[in-house]
């Protein structure tokens, strides 16, 4: 096992997490507050460059997709999974902890706020807000997963790549390489940006479980209850990962999958039926109707902030988890 540690990376990797963990335990408030402002200057600053990347990437994938290039076939083997479990571990893998968050109650914020000059709470706003989630989910997000499984996958099955990380991307420069310093580098990024992405996801969904079990059980919702949860969730992680792809994580998320099934059918058949059938296909319509708009939209005019605090931040969050997601769908 030992062999197979990266010591230099993993030693950079433990040392920037190290940097930003200590900081935020000792002096929490003003380490947040600091965030908060470095955050808030780099979308106001750098939040066209965000949205560009956004749209380029999109345009990208989709011409690699219906260009000759995307008739090369990456892998000769049969699948290892069916599909369904593949869909299941990509979808657990990618937006899994995010989505159980954010897709009950993001559309709240966007009436209260709405993008594009719509008055709080009127129509429009609901239009928007419910298109919005879509955007913010949907076709830019996975372009950005695409991009770097694309890089990842060419080397390691076309040009058959010895080791499956994310420096192959750029086996094309380093020319034989692999273990010079720029390559360990780009490792290293990768394992702060996935450490970035994975304390996000795992920020935005704890306090909503703790929440919830505190309301089901009467047990005070404070740091101890989040500690557990978080507790439990790296156990389960953990544990998934030890029993190997095909025993923990497939099977975690077939269960994770049959759930969220069930749970839409309940919510599609238990709320109000024919509303929420007639505003998923208003809302795909409005998206499609509007995909370009959304896709460039930096807001210049009223400067309200909802680009930086939704559009930005979300990009930047798909940016963090691409290459994990990249390696997770090559495997």
């Amino acid at each position: 096992m030992a062999q197979q540690i990266d010591r230099v990376n993993f030693g950079l990797s433990v040392s920037v997490l190290l940097g930003l963990t200590l900081p935020l335990l000792v002096f929490p408030s003003e380490t947040a507050a600091a965030l908060a402002a470095i955050y808030a200057w780099i979308a106001n600053t750098f939040g066209w460059f965000y949205i560009l990347t956004g749209a380029s990437t999109l345009a990208l994938v989709l011409y690699i997709a219906f260009s000759r290039y995307g008739a090369i076939r990456l892998g000769s083997e049969e699948p290892e999974f069916p599909t369904v479990s593949w869909v299941g571990m990509l979808f657990a893998a990618g937006i899994g902890s995010g989505m159980l968050y954010w897709s009950a109650i993001e559309w709240a914020y966007y009436v209260q706020a709405p993008p594009f000059g719509a008055e709080p709470f009127s129509d429009k706003a609901y239009d928007w807000a419910a298109s919005y989630g879509l955007h913010h989910w949907g076709f830019v997000a996975w372009a950005f997963y695409s991009l770097p499984t694309l890089a990842i996958a060419y080397p390691f099955y076309v040009r058959k790549a010895q080791q499956l990380k994310y420096s192959n991307s750029a086996q094309y420069w380093l020319k034989g390489r692999e273990n010079a310093w720029p390559a360990r580098l780009m490792d290293s990024f990768f394992m702060i940006a996935l450490i970035g992405g994975a304390g996000s996801s795992l920020g935005i969904s704890t306090p909503l479980i703790s929440a919830l079990i505190a309301r089901l059980t009467g047990i005070p919702d404070g740091f101890a209850l989040e500690l557990f949860v978080v507790g439990i969730c790296v156990a389960l992680f953990s544990l998934s990962v030890w029993l190997g792809l095909t025993r923990g994580i497939r099977r975690l998320s077939d269960v994770n999958l049959m759930m969220a099934f069930l749970f839409l059918l309940f919510v599609l058949f238990a709320g109000d039926t024919l509303f929420i059938l007639n505003m998923a296909v208003n809302s795909v319509g409005h998206l499609l109707q509007n995909t370009l708009a959304m896709t460039f939209w930096t807001d210049p005019i009223a400067n309200t902030g909802f680009v930086g605090d939704w559009t930005v931040f979300y990009w930047a969050w798909w940016i963090a988890y691409a290459p994990f997601i990249g390696i997770f769908v090559t495997r």
